[in-house]
Order: structure tokens, then sequence, then C-alpha cells
């Protein structure tokens, strides 16, 4: 299926695994929907323990790249377009020459990634108003080349922990990252300039259910009929706590239903007429195409 790329040979098997699997999905060589050999077969092609694999499987799955499927098998779930793999093959063999020439000067592991940490970090000759924050230095690389190619501006592409050490130098920037590390950004940075893009904040993180009586009428007020049966099936536990909890589309709201609580995006909450004695609850949720004319509004703001 592929071989192990020697020139890591600095890091761990599973880094190595995981790195040589990303390389082939972002360059376009195991497209969409590829299925992996099973566990136990890709550890003897690759002479490496089934654990090493495990440990790849598991870090690819999370940052959604492959996707396991009961019964099924391990699937390539990214999906990017021709544009990011072109982009992202021409980042790869420029920093593949330079890995290439700091290994073959005598370079440690450590050396090399602080080079990377410094290059992705600064960006003196073009700095941009916003900035790809990320943890992972592959993902990072590939979700800046991604961002760049959406907005068609320059983004600067910064590692979470050097973000942490140095953020009071970014307070006038739009600082963009997965939701997973939203939480964490959000905590040390009090700029509001903070979106979680992508992904779906969960609806806990925003509300404090011990707050509302269970009694309570609850409405979410989903942005189409495909988004509300995943939220459906996201949310399933919550009727288990409030019996009046129930997840709409905006042409579904009926005043009738007098809730206590409403939630939905600002932007859904504008086409509803809601009652004044409501509690309302405006999500932020930036994914997708609405994510990107978010900031691209608020690019413009800053311009201006």
């Amino acid at each position: 299926m592929f071989n192990l790329n020697k020139e890591l040979s600095v890091l761990s098997l599973s880094e190595i695994l995981d790195y040589t699997i990303r390389h082939r999905i972002l360059s376009g060589e195991l497209p969409h929907k590829t299925k992996f050999p099973i566990i136990t077969e890709l550890a003897k092609q690759q002479k490496v323990s089934e654990k090493t694999v495990k440990e790849s499987y598991k870090r690819l799955s999370s940052a959604g790249y492959i996707k396991t499927v009961k019964k099924s098998g391990t699937f390539v779930s990214f999906s990017g377009d021709v544009n990011v793999k072109s982009k992202y093959n021409k980042s790869h063999i420029f920093f593949q020459n330079i890995i290439s020439f700091m290994y073959g000067n005598g370079f440690n592991r450590d050396d090399i990634f602080s080079c990377f940490y410094n290059a992705l970090a600064n960006c003196e000759e073009n700095p941009s108003k916003v900035i790809f924050v990320e943890q992972n230095i592959f993902d990072l690389i590939q979700g800046k080349e991604e961002l760049e190619s959406i907005l068609n501006i320059p983004v600067q592409g910064l590692l979470l922990d050097i973000y942490e050490s140095k953020w009071e130098d970014f307070k006038d920037r739009i600082i963009v990252t997965t939701f997973k590390n939203f939480l964490r950004v959000k905590s040390v940075n009090g700029n509001t300039n903070i979106f979680p893009l992508k992904t779906t904040p969960s609806l806990e993180e925003f509300l404090n259910f011990h707050e509302i009586p269970s009694n309570h009428t609850i409405v979410y007020i989903a942005a189409s009929k495909e988004n509300k049966k995943i939220l459906s099936k996201s949310y399933s536990y919550i009727k288990e706590i409030f019996t009046n909890f129930e997840i709409i589309v905006p042409e579904e709201f009926d005043k009738s239903l007098n809730p206590n609580v409403v939630i939905a995006t600002e932007k859904i909450m504008s086409l509803v007429a809601i009652g004044e004695n409501a509690r309302k609850i405006v999500l932020k949720r930036f994914y997708d195409n609405e994510g990107i004319a978010y900031i691209k509004e608020k690019i413009t703001k800053t311009e201006n």
C-alpha cells in the first residue's frame, strides 16, 4: 500500500506511520474512501507492532483523516479539493528537501521541529490578520494552506504552545482554530476574535443545564433538516434530562411551543419571532461556508 518514510527515522515508528499516511492522503495518493488493510495485516506489511498501527490509526482518526466503520473496515475520510492537494504537494517537496538537508548535517529532531515552529510562527514579511492555531505540525501546515486557498489572503500558522506563550502579540488578529483547541485558546485569551472552525461545539459547553429547571421547554433551532437529524442523535441524552426538549428547523417554529429557552445561531434567531420572556442562547458556530463568511466579514471590518 505504501512504504514508510525512512527520512523521518528520528521519529517514533507510530509517528512515522502517522506522517506517511497523512502525506499519502494529502497528496492524493490515497483518495477519499480508500480502504486500509486491517491492523494485523498493515503491521505485518510495515514490519511494525500492532500497537504502533493502533496508535497511528487513533491519531489519524481524531484528526479526521480516516474513519473506522464497524464490520466494514477503516477508510480515508479526508476529501480535500485539488487545490489543497496541489499546494500540499509543493510544500511537502520543499519541507522534505529541508528535512533531508538538516538530517544530513547532524540536526536532531528538536532542532528540526524548532525550525519549523519558528518558520510558521513568524510572518514578518506578510503579517496576516488571520492566524490559524493548531497542535500538530502537519495539521498546521495543511490547515494553513487550506485556509489561504479559501480566504484568498495570507494566513499565519501558529502552534498552540507558541500562541499561548505570546498571545498578547495577537490581540488585533483573527484567531481561527479547530473546536478541540477553542476552549483552551479562549481561556488564555479573552479576545472576541477567536473562531472554532469546521466543528459544531458541544451544547454543554455553552449551557449550564443545572441552572435550568427540568420542566422547562427548550427549543433548539437547527439550520437545516439534515442538521436537525445530526443534532437529534448528538443530543439524545439531553432529552432524558428535559422532557420538553425540541429540535426544529426555522419553518417549524410555532409560538404555541411557548419556549423558556431558545438555542440557535444569531442568523437563525433573526429569522424567527421569539417571545420576550424566553431566554435566548446565541451559539457561535463557525463551520464551512457560514464560518468563512463570518471571518471574511471580520477581516473587512478590521481593514476599515
